[in-house]
């Protein structure tokens, strides 16, 4: 396969949930990776060649339903599970998938011990000692770095970690091939593995706080106590969980990260340069296209200016044909006013002159007595 595929095996069918699922798990497994959605609810399932050849991983996700509610696509998962299996495809479980891989594999489901519906920040312990003798340290090693473990306790052979439970059910009989890798107070089978390719957890490591509250708590806080619905409230509100540390697991656990902590980093950012050249690639392509269309746009601008300079520049010519024309018709007509000027001043000296007779004209006339 050019880029690994990874087949989401989608239980949920509430109006609220659709488009989420996929971008859900999206954030989790990036491209270039490649998700494919089985809607399950509606007969959809990988077979299994599908499911060893095509996919490198099948993520079996959560559900409002019960893994005992009487439906025949639930049954249909029921029976395809230990056949995936035993093609030995490679497998996580999460909340309802974990509770029905259990139970398709030998294990039992009931009602949480407490009666209650769990809502809110659990505190899981990963046992250590089982992860080393599993050979699981380095596919665990990003969850071990996140100990919450007070300095009291930091010899223990548990790591604390926080995620979001939700569910009504859980695993209350182990599989007989099943390992438990962790519990906690309220869920003693948190996480289960299955040699080797199956993982299975309780918890919602691909929801965030704030997708519980709107899309959960304020569906189920009336199924709680008051005291439990605002504990509930709080715990989503206030404390992060370790849900990205867990995501890491998936990762690694999904594409065998077997190495050591630099090898798990290296391929994660193996991942981020080839998102980053990719994005690059796809950048400059759309900027060579931009520049191609702005190029384009250009040179018809050019096209245009160069016409609208040629029309100035004739209505130029046109202008100093005609402002020398008037140059040389105003040299006329000054010639003609010099002229005019000299006439005027002839005139003048003729009329000085007719005065002057006239003058004396006068005084002969008075010597000869007229």
């Amino acid at each position: 396969m050019l880029h690994p595929r990874i087949a989401i095996l989608n239980s949920e069918d509430a109006d609220k949930w659709q488009g989420y699922v996929e971008e859900l798990w999206g954030k989790i497994f990036r491209p270039p990776i490649i998700l494919n959605e089985f809607k399950c609810f509606k007969n959809q399932f990988p077979t299994l060649d599908q499911a060893v050849n095509d996919y490198s991983l099948l993520i079996f996700g959560g559900s409002h339903y019960s893994v005992y509610d009487d439906f025949e696509w639930i049954r249909e998962l029921e029976r395809l599970i230990p056949l995936y299996v035993e093609k030995g495809a490679k497998i996580i479980g999460c909340c309802f998938g974990h509770q029905l891989i259990a139970k398709a594999l030998g294990g039992k489901v009931g009602k949480n011990p407490s009666g209650e519906f769990l809502l809110g920040i659990e505190n899981v312990l990963v046992d250590k000692q089982i992860l080393r003798h599993a050979q699981l340290e380095d596919i665990f090693q990003s969850l071990l770095k996140i100990d919450n473990m007070s300095s009291a306790d930091s010899s223990s052979s548990m790591c604390k970690c926080r995620f979001i439970e939700s569910h009504g059910d859980q695993v209350v009989e182990i599989p007989p091939t099943a390992k438990v890798l962790a519990s906690s107070a309220s869920t003693p089978a948190e996480i289960l593995w299955y040699p080797t390719n199956v993982l299975t957890f309780q918890f919602h490591p691909e929801l965030t706080n704030e997708v519980v509250v709107d899309k959960i708590w304020r569906c189920v806080k009336e199924r709680l106590t008051p005291e439990a619905s605002l504990e509930s409230y709080r715990q989503l509100t206030d404390i992060l969980p370790d849900s990205a540390a867990f995501n890491a697991v998936l990762f690694a656990f999904a594409f065998d990260f077997r190495t050591d902590a630099s090898a798990f980093v290296s391929s994660r950012i193996a991942d981020a340069v080839e998102k980053v050249v990719v994005r690059t690639r796809s950048a400059i392509e759309d900027t060579d296209r931009a520049v191609a269309a702005e190029y384009e746009t250009l040179e018809d601008m050019n096209h245009a200016a160069s016409a609208k300079y040629a029309e100035l520049a004739e209505f130029g010519s046109s202008m100093a044909s005609l402002a020398m024309q008037t140059a040389e018709q105003q040299k006329s007509v000054m010639a003609e006013v010099e002229k005019l000027d000299d006439l005027e001043g002839q005139v003048d000296r003729l009329m000085a002159v007719a005065g002057k007779l006239n003058e004396e004209t006068m005084g002969f006339m008075r010597e000869l007595g007229i």
